[in-house]
């Protein structure tokens, strides 16, 4: 009898702690539905127990029983797992250590403390879950140098999610141009900040710059401003490459269309005519540079320009 006793204590021990009966445990011999609370104090009274009479796994194991989903203290959650983990790694094998630090890691991630999991990790040389760790907790330099130490594929994993970070979260052109020129230029087009995507764009060579010039054309054209179009051809120049022949086309006809040639639009037809111009010009010295069906295809164009230009 003493020993079945001692089994149930242990048992009891196991479940809740071995100061006081578990709940779901009380509940059912006392033939009433289990309950899911849990008596948190009793556990960490008999891990502290277990730690002191030399009984560390069954100490770590209790320590462990406190989960995240619970309805306990994060700080005695926090608290709990790290007391686990530095257990673990002061008296059970390595093996054993890197397993019990591998269930808290994601546990203090989930619990708002991504750096301290980080630092477990490092603690048992677990550095690949040491990079997502410090990514999680926003840690990028950290998490870049340490990732440049263990794998470069993994560096460029840490530099993808800081993009991505940058272009998502933090939703700032200015901050995400130093890593990601296309993806600041493409937001910068998506706050419809065009000014600072033209003045971007430039830095990176004029075909980057057309580029971005085009896409403003296209919007421009289909909200009926072309005189916009024009301004910022005038501003910028009007090369002549056969993907953009159509929309200095589109410029001329849209803007016939809504203002006609009305006196008063004097200045804005100027601008237009500045911008067919330049292209014109263009045409003459991008035919001799050029070669096949982009010469052919600027000579094919080049009669329509200047029956425009009349």
């Amino acid at each position: 009898m003493p020993n079945k006793l001692d089994e149930l204590r242990d048992e009891l021990a196991r479940r809740g702690g071995g100061g006081g009966m578990h709940e779901p445990v009380a509940g059912a011999l006392a033939g009433g539905r289990p309950t899911t609370s849990y008596n948190n104090d009793g556990v960490l009274e008999q891990a502290s127990r277990f730690e002191a009479q030399g009984e560390y796994q069954r100490a770590v194991d209790l320590y462990l029983r406190l989960m995240p989903q619970q309805d306990i203290p994060k700080d005695t959650l926090v608290k709990a797992n790290v007391k686990a983990s530095d257990i673990a790694r002061k008296f059970l094998s390595e093996s054993k250590a890197q397993h019990v630090i591998r269930t808290i890691g994601p546990r203090l991630v989930q619990l708002g403390q991504p750096n301290q999991a980080a630092e477990q990790y490092l603690s048992v040389d677990l550095h690949r879950e040491a990079v997502e760790a410090f990514m999680a907790g926003r840690q990028w330099e950290k998490a870049k140098k340490l990732a440049m130490e263990v794998d470069p594929q993994l560096a460029k994993r840490v530099d993808d999610q800081y993009k991505k970070h940058l272009k998502e979260d933090v939703k700032d052109p200015n901050r995400l141009k130093d890593v990601d020129a296309a993806g600041a230029l493409d937001l910068f087009v998506e706050r419809n900040q065009w000014e600072e995507c033209f003045t971007e764009a430039q830095k990176h060579g004029p075909l980057v710059l057309h580029n971005y010039l085009a896409k403003y054309a296209a919007q421009m054209i289909q909200s009926n401003r072309p005189e916009l179009i024009a301004n910022v051809y005038k501003r910028y120049g009007a090369i002549a490459i056969p993907q953009n022949l159509k929309i200095y086309k589109a410029l001329f006809y849209r803007m016939l269309r809504i203002d006609s040639l009305r006196h008063e639009n004097y200045p804005k037809w100027a601008d237009v005519r500045d911008v067919l111009l330049d292209v014109f010009e263009n045409m003459n010295s991008s035919a001799g540079a050029s070669g096949g069906e982009i010469q052919k295809e600027i000579e094919k164009q080049r009669p329509t320009f200047e029956i425009l230009l009349w």
